[in-house]
């Protein structure tokens, strides 16, 4: 289960540095342009914005119109909501040199999804810390288990920290984040990693275990 990240504003997002290194430009024809296409990944959809309001990206040179409301649709899996008038006459990679319109998608997994839970999987067995076997319901550990995420991207994270119950564990600063949860613990709980930068929490990640270990 995770959480999603919202921003409150189109500024917000545009500067976010996780969108600005996997955004997408493309006309609204999304199944040709935007490759790999997949339609059960969901696209960050930004827009309506104001006419007037004037957004310097990626350079100085080139100015986007947003309108209407700045807001993020995050229950499509698909969709072109953003228009965007390009006023400059600068080359992008989705339009020649002329005014025109561009649609800004992304992928909303890589911004909204910035760390995930690897190991343990969901609905697995793990003995002495190995997969043994999947299971139809439930993750289940015997023993100690390494607790492994996964980040997009590593370098933008100052540290991962590790809960279990709402109750922080440890912290670590350094990929690869793990954390070898070997205590005296029965029962079923739940795991959780945060994942910060400089200055915020940016994604968080929750798993529902079954575990039986004496530590």
């Amino acid at each position: 289960m995770r959480n999603l990240i919202y921003y409150s504003t189109l500024e917000e997002v545009l500067h976010d540095s996780f969108y600005r290194k996997y955004f997408a430009d493309s006309d609204p024809f999304f199944e040709e342009n935007i490759q790999p296409f997949k339609i059960d990944i969901p696209l960050l959809v930004v827009g309506n914005g104001d006419n007037e309001t004037e957004y310097g990206m990626p350079s100085p040179d080139e100015r986007w119109h947003l309108i209407g409301e700045p807001r993020i649709e995050t229950l499509r899996s698909w969709g072109w909501d953003v228009r965007v008038f390009h006023e400059c006459g600068v080359k992008t990679t989705s339009m020649i040199e002329s005014k025109g319109h561009a649609w800004v998608m992304q992928e909303l997994k890589k911004i909204l999804y910035p760390v995930e839970i690897t190991k343990p999987r969901e609905k697995r067995l793990y003995i002495m810390d190995k997969e043994i076997m999947p299971l139809p319901a439930n993750t289940v550990v015997i023993g100690k288990i390494t607790v492994e995420t996964n980040t997009s991207p590593e370098e933008e994270l100052e540290r991962i920290e590790f809960y279990v119950d709402d109750t922080l564990k440890t912290v670590d600063d350094k990929p690869p984040y793990q954390w070898i949860w070997d205590e005296t613990v029965f029962g079923r709980h739940t795991l959780k990693v945060a994942a910060y930068d400089k200055t915020k929490k940016v994604g968080e990640d929750k798993k529902e275990i079954i575990i039986f270990n004496i530590g």
